[in-house]
């Protein structure tokens, strides 16, 4: 059965739990369903296409996933406070004596199968604290569910918050690799600001404290000057949670170099790559910029598009072929589109070229034991991590290097070595003194 359900959004608010008898209870399941509209989504028969949330920019129905929830009857919790869906079904199941008609509160949080949680809040994004503000949430109308079967409550209706709440859930569930327990806090950001109107992650050295804690922090732009709504754009959320979810797989490991990146200013217009006025995925920059953003635009890439499947990515309304490059095209959209040719590229990247480096080393098949998300995320952990205790620094137009050195120092062994070689020569990241593969071997 299904409820299509929807009433005023709330803050969540206390429960009280009502303890059911063994006498005639029976056991319900409930389904809560997102009910969500993307700005950032194929249609079916657009190719290349994602695989998840696919044609979500004309409104579509999702499971819930890790999400939490409350049911009561009569204003007394039935499920004994506050419970989560399953994280791979978006279901609960339930035992009470009571019968329907039940209420549900769901909440703007999901937990994963590791513990790791995500959360929007009411505080604004200035709020740092270790749980800023209240979390969102709506309350159902009335539904009586069937014992025995599957009932499916649909909230949401097209809210941005709540698109954005399932595709950040969406993210948890398929890029938890080697988190534990952490939290991510989403903040709505209303400020009057048009530059900053997509999103933003903290984790800089005035924070690296949080990530010891296992916390981190994104902003999505949610309206003000330009009625800028980022909310509904799936992989600009899954984006914002990879630089979060990377960073804590990281950890906080201060030294010498404290700050968290080094990228300089971006480099100027160069050919068809034009930095001003806009910036988008071809925008020539140094290549610890693109290392870093383009790491976070795998991390999305790879939660609504299956490893084994042909890739799309969309961000700043560019839509990203993730198996773009045909033969031959060695050099990645640095030397092919931007011009950028020989030392002249030394130190330099996009991080559209970077996205692309890290898919294919992701997809490869071709040695025995396979690149993975966690690996990627290990050798990103292993580069950040040596850059700050300095054993393996790198300046703004240096990051490659150190990125393979950190590859090398987790000894998965020579095939995935050459594969990482030939991603990166191809790709055009490896376009630094020193590293350049000349004939992509």
């Amino acid at each position: 059965m299904t409820s299509r359900l929807f009433l005023p959004l709330a803050l969540a608010t206390a429960a009280v739990a009502v303890t059911a008898t063994a006498a005639d209870a029976a056991t319900y399941t409930v389904c809560p369903r997102f009910e969500i509209e993307t700005g950032d989504s194929a249609t079916a028969a657009a190719y290349p296409r994602e695989d998840h949330f696919l044609g979500a920019d004309g409104g579509l129905v999702v499971p819930a996933y890790g999400i939490h929830i409350n049911v009561y009857k009569n204003g007394s919790s039935v499920t004994g406070g506050n419970v989560v869906t399953s994280p791979s079904t978006g279901c609960h199941t339930f035992t009470t004596s009571h019968a329907g008609p039940f209420t549900m509160r769901v909440y703007a949080r999901a937990t994963d199968a590791n513990g790791n949680s995500v959360r929007i809040h009411n505080a604004g994004p200035g709020s740092l604290s270790s749980y800023p503000g209240s979390t969102y949430s709506l309350l159902t109308e009335p539904f009586s569910p069937t014992a025995g079967f599957n009932h499916f409550v649909i909230v949401g209706d097209q809210h941005p918050r709540w698109t954005m709440m399932a595709s950040a859930a969406f993210t948890l569930l398929r890029a938890k690799d080697g988190n534990y327990n952490k939290s991510i806090h989403i903040a709505e950001d209303t400020t009057e600001d048009c530059f900053n109107s997509s999103s933003w992650s903290a984790g800089g050295s005035s924070s690296n404290g949080f990530l010891d804690e296992g916390r981190g922090y994104v902003r999505i732009k949610s309206g003000g000057a330009c009625d800028d709504d980022a909310r509904d754009m799936k992989f600009l959320i899954a984006h914002e949670m990879g630089h979060v979810l990377l960073r804590l797989r990281a950890g906080n490991a201060e030294g010498p170099q404290s700050d968290e990146f080094p990228y300089g200013q971006l480099q100027g217009a160069v050919a068809s790559c034009v930095n001003d006025p806009s910036y988008h995925m071809n925008s020539v920059e140094w290549n610890g910029l693109a290392f870093k953003e383009g790491s976070a635009d795998f991390i999305s890439a790879s939660v609504f598009n299956n490893r084994e499947a042909t890739g799309r990515f969309i961000r700043f309304g560019q839509e990203i072929d993730l198996e773009f490059a045909p033969d031959p095209y060695a050099g990645g959209r640095l030397v092919n589109t931007c011009n950028v040719a020989s030392t002249n590229s030394w130190g330099l990247g996009t991080r559209g070229d970077w996205l692309r480096f890290w898919w294919d080393w992701y997809t490869d098949n071709s040695c025995t034991s396979p690149a993975t998300r966690l690996r990627v995320m290990d050798v990103f952990a292993r580069t950040v991590n040596d850059h700050w205790n300095g054993t393996n620094p790198y300046a703004d137009n240096t990051a490659y290097g150190a990125v393979r050195t950190a590859l090398y120092a987790k000894n998965y062994g020579s095939c995935l070595e050459a594969e990482f070689r030939h991603a990166a020569c191809w790709n055009g990241v490896d376009r630094q003194a020193g590293y350049m593969n000349n004939g992509c071997y």
